[in-house]
Formats: C-alpha cells, structure tokens, sequence
C-alpha cells in the first residue's frame, strides 16, 4: 500500500507545478481588468481554489494509471525496425541490425537475448517467449533508439529470422529484447572446486 501511496504523491508533484503555473498565467491575464474598488467575494476565492484542487487530482489521477499502464508493460524495448546490411568487400558482417525502443536498461557493449513473443489461446497474459537470437548492443543514438547487432540466430528459427529480415510487420512488434544472456549462450564454463 504505501508503493501506491509514494507513485501518487509522485503523480501529484508532478502535475502541481504545471496547474499552478496554468492559475498563475490566467491570474497575470487577468489582472489588468481587476480595478481597486471591486468588491471580490469570498465564495468566488473558495470556488476557483476548489475547482484548481479538483483539476491537480484529476490529472495527478491520470498521470498515476498512464505510469501504471507503462510499469505493465515491463519496459522491456520493442523492435521498430530492422536493418539488413548490404554484403561488404571485407567480409560477412552481421546479419541482421535491429533498432528497438528507448529503455534505460541497456548500454553499449552488453550482450542481449533476443525473444520472440507468442501470444497463446488462454487469454490477454497467455503468451510464451522463445529465444531466437543472442546479440550485442552496438549504439545508443542520440535520440534514444537502440542498435542491436545480432551474432547468432538460433537455427532451428530460420524462417522467423527471414520474416524479420523482410520487414514483416506482424514480426517486428512481438521482438524484445532483453539485457542478458543465458551461461551456456555466452560461452562461459563454471568450475566447483571439490
């Protein structure tokens, strides 16, 4: 109870600022039309501050369940787009280049799991996630987008791999990508000393 109560305080100074800056820009319109002898009344004071409550609630409300919404998804990146690069001169290259969302979870250098996403009969959280590849994150872009050079497709999903270099856009979007690979996949052999 108190994660729901911190990521609400959060959702509320997050959209204060702005609805006090809102109050304060029409107060500043507004002003040139007050003229000293008006006689404002009470009532409308306790009004417009009830009504700017209601607007930091309701939007500190809709920023709370658009976090929730984006916490569900898992924030594991999805591909926008992949890249097959023209065979060079120097010899083969990598095979496939895929550029997946932004996500704070990666930087340059660290090797990922590449999965493929298959959603199953049972239902919205019936799916099943098959390892199709291994690759290395080869470029963080300036505008966030991700490089993800593939090194080693899993062979017994040659046709998947073909569908993806064809810029299938069923495939595309149930590609994630994540920021670790498996012992085995790596190559790295664990010793006990007995």
């Amino acid at each position: 109870m108190n994660a729901f109560w911190g990521d609400a305080w959060t959702s509320f100074k997050a959209v204060l600022g702005p609805v006090l800056v809102g109050a304060a820009f029409v107060l500043a319109l507004l002003g040139p039309f007050y003229l000293p002898g008006a006689v404002v009344r009470i009532g409308m004071i306790w009004l417009a501050v009830l009504a700017l409550l209601v607007l930091t609630f309701a939007l500190a409300a809709a920023n709370l369940v658009v976090a929730a919404r984006r916490a569900t998804r898992g924030g594991l990146p999805r591909t926008l787009h992949a890249f097959v690069p023209s065979v060079s001169r120097d010899g083969p290259g990598p095979s496939v280049i895929l550029v997946v969302e932004p996500s704070a979870l990666f930087g340059v250098n660290i090797f990922v799991t590449i999965y493929y996403i298959e959603h199953l009969d049972s239902g919205r959280d019936g799916v099943f996630e098959r390892a199709i590849g291994i690759g290395r994150v080869a470029n963080v872009q300036q505008n966030g987008l991700i490089q993800v050079v593939v090194l080693r497709e899993v062979p017994s999903h040659a046709e998947l791999w073909q569908r993806i270099r064809n810029h299938d856009r069923s495939i595309l979007p149930q590609i994630v990508i994540k920021p670790s690979i498996d012992f085995n996949e790596a190559g790295v052999e664990v010793r006990f000393n007995e």
